[in-house]
Order: structure tokens, then C-alpha cells, then sequence
């Protein structure tokens, strides 16, 4: 047995009546045909120590990167490394995080960089 003592981790798995309005009032730009796809996400995941807002957050900032972005062929093709892909496209994925948020998001939030820092 580890001597080091583990710290209990919340887990939460959020339903689509649970996330709907909460992604509703955070992204109410968010094009029907993302909505679902990114609802879905947050949905099927099992989250630890993280927010509903958290959760849609950073589904919606790693769909917007790997289905809108040229994320995926800046390393497939290119032969970056992740972080590199991350740090060319992260421009274009918080513009279009905003254009679906409707308004400036505070950084208290973990926005600013969300699509550079998360580890998904």
C-alpha cells in the first residue's frame, strides 16, 4: 500500500436537463449544428473536481479547436507538437468562443488561454 494519502476527488457526470440552460446562458451563439455535438461531450464525460461551467468550457474550447481550427493538420502534416498547434490556433479558437459567448469573458473564469493550458 502507498504511504501517500490520496485526496478525495468529486465526480460528477452532468445531464443534458442539467447542462442545456447552463450552456444556453454561456454559449447562446453557439450554432445549433456545435450545440449538440459539444452537449453531447459534456454529457458522456465523467468530470472530476470540475463545474458544470468548467465542463462546458473546456468541451466547447476542444471542439472548436479540433473541429473548426487547423489544429489537427498543424500536427498530422506539419509535424508540430501539440502545445505548437495549440499556440498558433489558440487565437481563432477564443475568437470564436467569444463570437458564441456574446461577450467579454472574465479571466476569473480560466478563459484567457483556456485553449493553450487544458490538457485534453
Amino acid at each position: 500500500m502507498s504511504d501517500v494519502v490520496a485526496m478525495a476527488r468529486i465526480k460528477a457526470i452532468f445531464s443534458r436537463a442539467a447542462i442545456k440552460p447552463r450552456f444556453d446562458q454561456i454559449l447562446p451563439n453557439c450554432p445549433t449544428k456545435h450545440r449538440n455535438k459539444i452537449m453531447w461531450r459534456v454529457q458522456r464525460k465523467a468530470w472530476f473536481d470540475v463545474s458544470i461551467d468548467r465542463a462546458i468550457y473546456i468541451s466547447a474550447h476542444n471542439y472548436i479547436r479540433h473541429q473548426l481550427t487547423d489544429y489537427e493538420a498543424w500536427m498530422n502534416v506539419r509535424t508540430l507538437t501539440r502545445m505548437e498547434a495549440r499556440i498558433i490556433e489558440s487565437e481563432r479558437v477564443d475568437d470564436i468562443f467569444r463570437s458564441w459567448h456574446g461577450e467579454f469573458l472574465p479571466e476569473e473564469h480560466g478563459f484567457c488561454a483556456l485553449s493553450v493550458r487544458d490538457n485534453s
